[in-house]
């Protein structure tokens, strides 16, 4: 028998343990980037929006200039 070897279980475990947090971790940031790409998204939605209603707005001036 080795010495240190009665260690190793308990290393693997902590081993698996740090993985799975490391993948928790993983799962989170990969969910917070998922919000806040979707927030872009509506963000953007919403400016595009706000243009087309400023155009509209140009277009009626322009329209009682003439």
């Amino acid at each position: 028998m080795e010495i240190g070897s009665e260690n190793r279980p308990d290393y693997a475990a902590a081993l698996e343990a740090e993985l799975v947090v490391a993948r928790a971790e993983r799962a989170v940031a990969l969910a917070e980037l998922a919000v806040a790409k979707a927030k872009e998204a509506d963000d953007r939605a919403v400016i595009l929006g706000k243009k087309v209603h400023i155009e509209k707005l140009e277009r009626q001036l322009r329209g009682q200039k003439s």
